[in-house]
């Protein structure tokens, strides 16, 4: 017989902002899941959106603006 799992796996494709954001949000939901993150760049994180070295990439939003967790609107910054 076989046995439900007792926690969920979650693969998220991508760890640039978006990716490790969602992961962040899934581990303090879900403290028990085991969360895989696949990024084919050495640091998870900054993506694309945040590692250009192009000026006309410059992030025109203030960081206050930015945070993950509303209880913490500094987060970002």
């Amino acid at each position: 017989m076989h046995k439900p799992a007792t926690h969920s796996v979650i693969t998220i494709v991508g760890a640039g902002f978006a990716g490790t954001a969602l992961a962040l949000q899934l581990r303090r939901q879900l403290p028990q899941a085991i969360i895989h993150l696949l990024e084919p760049r050495p640091v998870p994180g900054p993506g694309l959106a945040y590692s250009s070295q192009q000026p006309e990439h410059l992030l025109n939003v203030r960081p206050r603006s930015l945070s993950l967790y509303a209880s913490h609107p500094e987060h970002f910054a």
